[in-house]
């Protein structure tokens, strides 16, 4: 299932889906929304039979909306790494303090992945069985946002952030 809205208000609560990606990216013309443009229709065709849904915004305060509602005060650190991708397993109406919230830098993907089409296929893989060995891959990675609340760890590395992938893997089996 895929989602081009202007507002998360727009965002219809579906009772089956259970993991959202939103998109977010600071302006329209560059490389890599190009290519996440190129490929929305792909991956919304590929997990929407999986209790997933894709959402990308139709406006320039749609990074605001999104990491606003997600990350309350801390959204401004987080906008830094746009263009990114926000996988949670809830809807911006029920976000709460144990709501799955895994950041993914879009300019860092190559590096866990080797490829976008790599990336892609895998995150299809995992909307459709939740596969840990997807999390897995940012485990290790010192360099990749990983979540806030208590997914997050507060600790020097490259971007300040560490991730805890047991409490994801926790959250993702409740």
């Amino acid at each position: 299932m895929g989602y081009r809205i202007t507002t998360l208000g727009h965002l219809p609560i579906e009772e089956d889906v259970n993991l959202y990606i939103f998109i977010v990216k600071l302006g329209f013309n560059t490389e890599l929304a190009k290519l996440i443009d190129d490929n929305f229709e792909v991956l919304a065709r590929r997990i929407g039979p999986h209790q997933s849904a894709i959402v990308d915004g139709l406006n320039d305060d749609w990074p605001n909306q999104v990491l606003s509602v997600f990350f309350g005060a801390d959204w401004k650190t987080i906008k830094q790494y746009c263009p990114l991708m926000l996988i949670t397993n809830a809807h911006p109406k029920d976000v709460d303090d144990d709501s799955l919230r895994l950041v993914v830098p879009l300019e860092e993907v190559h590096k866990v992945h080797g490829t976008y089409d790599r990336f892609f296929a895998e995150l299809s893989e995992f909307a459709e069985n939740r596969n840990t060995e997807f999390l897995d891959k940012f485990e290790d990675q010192t360099n990749i946002v990983g979540t806030i609340n208590e997914i997050i760890d507060i600790k020097p590395n490259v971007f300040g952030f560490g991730i805890n992938i047991n409490k994801i893997i926790e959250k993702l089996t409740q």
